[in-house]
């Protein structure tokens, strides 16, 4: 008995889908893997206008339009999702020392967050520990606050849509 096979990969968009035909003739095995390709969101600040003590600023591209917004968010600021999916993998580049990063979604704070600190410019941080479900039509946001200032500048976020 004669054995073959045959292997093909399709790329549709950001999903891979790997296909696999084995044996020959009118037997035959299908056997499908799909790999999704996360997405990365990113927004940022470049100056809020002077505030209180602290600062607060939503990020531009999430819920802020050109300088980021210093304003109270509510459940209709944010960058709409268009599927379902999760974030996660947040990480923040920011000239600013004690810079809290919190991501919302339908104007309520998630667990995904965190605060740069160092002693050098400029300073970084992370949560890979998190994680939230979104469903297509939320809004997500991302809020900076700096905790000793009046403005939020420089601040840099990108986040993973999975």
């Amino acid at each position: 008995m004669k054995k073959c096979s045959i292997s093909a990969a399709l790329s549709i968009a950001l999903i891979a889908v790997s296909v696999m035909w084995i044996g020959c003739g009118s037997e035959s095995t299908v056997h499908a893997q799909q790999t999704v390709t996360p997405a990365i969101l990113t927004g940022y600040c470049d100056a809020s206008g002077p505030t209180s003590v602290p600062a607060t600023a939503f990020m531009i591209g999430f819920g802020a339009s050109i300088g980021c917004h210093s304003m109270t968010g509510s459940n209709n600021t944010g960058l709409p999702m268009t599927s379902s999916g999760t974030l996660q993998n947040l990480r923040v580049l920011s000239f600013l020392n004690n810079t809290t990063v919190t991501v919302n979604v339908n104007g309520v704070a998630s667990p995904i967050t965190c605060t740069v600190t160092g002693t050098t410019a400029p300073f970084t941080c992370s949560d890979s520990t998190h994680k939230v479900q979104v469903s297509s039509t939320d809004l997500v946001a991302v809020v900076a606050t700096v905790a000793d200032s009046s403005i939020v500048q420089g601040v840099q976020v990108a986040i993973e849509k999975q």
